[in-house]
């Protein structure tokens, strides 16, 4: 995510970035996408990793740990997808 957020792909592509349906109509939906959706990503998912490796080093690797830990981050995807994608809705083409 840290990558997305310093090296944000310019144009609309198929391989690298936040890539749906919507984000990709127009060039001004991407740009928004791009930003909007690596700094929420940060936001949400940068506590996560700093809990997660404390979790480990207290625990260890634990399958409950795991199982939270993986929630949490699919959780996180989608709240990023739909913030994302309902704000980018909001772009005129």
């Amino acid at each position: 995510m840290t990558l997305f957020k310093i090296f944000p792909p310019k144009s609309i592509n198929s391989f690298y970035g936040y890539r749906t349906s919507n984000s990709m109509k127009s060039q001004a939906k991407w740009d928004f996408a791009q930003k909007f959706s690596a700094t929420l990503s940060l936001i949400l998912l940068s506590p996560s990793v700093i809990i997660q490796a404390l979790l480990y080093y207290l625990y260890g690797s634990t399958t409950i740990i795991n199982r939270l830990i993986t929630f949490y981050w699919v959780l996180s995807f989608a709240i990023v997808i739909y913030k994302t994608e309902k704000k980018t809705k909001k772009i005129s083409d």
